[in-house]
């Protein structure tokens, strides 16, 4: 069996969501001050090549983070993900265990970790490089006798790939206390039934909002959501296992579309219009 190349940062199952009636994504690059807009199938959009593939110094590729650990989040998530859209449309909370509940948290965790924005927005690549300087340099003194291993080690290429296994096998790993202090918050649900209001999938599609100087995820006043299709996002609770909130404002679905577009390079949505609209703000 071949390997897969091009890995997902965003699940294809997440951005199937967002289509228009053919099938299509409409997806425009926001770092482009024309901000063209093109048109993609989910498939080929929010990819990124061989991104949780991991080499050793002598070549030796291992793909199990794409392949074992975010296909095995990703396949838990699945059911779990149609139930609260399905229920949701339908008005009414979803029927989620304990252990439902601790995979969605699984996977919104890891998929608010694992964009390669994400990623060079705790460790940039500047201080990532610097921090493996200070380590090769320790080694020098430390190991004089490996010198030259060290020589090797400290090329350019070599500290790429060392940041980039750095990056991958953290993302693996998880944070136990992180999720716990998530299971603790619950699931909030938020739906839009609002005429002509939609919203939009993001390259960075997780959402932050602190709440002024309060910006520890344990309070209730700090939110996260993930848009999961154009009428639901899916955040963080208040200590209530799961619940449903109504947008009651159309400012609320475009504050949270002005937030994934900031904070994303690539978005996307259903509607051509609709992306136009948020890569160029009035």
């Amino acid at each position: 069996m071949s390997r897969p190349k091009q890995h997902h940062f965003v699940p294809r199952m997440l951005a199937e969501a967002f289509t228009d009636g053919e099938g299509w994504l409409h997806w425009c690059d926001t770092s482009i001050a024309s901000s063209v807009l093109h048109r993609a199938r989910p498939e080929k959009l929010f990819t990124q090549g061989d991104l949780y593939t991991t080499r050793s110094h002598e070549g030796v590729i291992d793909n199990s983070v794409e392949v074992r650990f975010l296909g095995g989040v990703e396949h838990a998530a699945k059911p779990i993900l149609q139930e609260i859209i399905s229920s949701a449309r339908k008005g009414r909370l979803p029927d989620l265990g304990r252990w439902e509940r601790r995979d969605w948290m699984i996977f919104f965790l890891t998929q608010w970790r694992r964009t390669p924005e994400a990623q060079k927005s705790v460790i940039p690549d500047a201080e990532g490089f610097s921090i493996l300087r200070e380590i090769l340099q320790g080694a020098r003194q430390q190991v004089p006798h490996l010198e030259e291993r060290v020589d090797e080690l400290s090329s350019n290429g070599e500290m790429k790939r060392l940041l980039h296994n750095a990056r991958t096998d953290t993302l693996a790993r998880g944070s136990d206390q992180i999720l716990s202090t998530l299971e603790r918050r619950g699931i909030r649900i938020f739906t839009v039934s609002l005429p002509r209001k939609s919203l939009i999938i993001g390259s960075r599609p997780v959402v932050r909002f602190n709440a002024g100087e309060r910006r520890h995820l344990s309070d209730p006043l700090v939110e996260l959501w993930l848009p999961v299709a154009p009428d639901i996002a899916i955040g963080l609770g208040q200590g209530a296992a799961v619940d449903l909130v109504p947008a009651t404002d159309e400012r609320q679905v475009r504050k949270l579309n002005r937030a994934l577009a900031g904070q994303s390079r690539f978005i996307a949505a259903n509607s051509a219009a609709l992306v136009r609209s948020i890569s160029r703000p009035r």
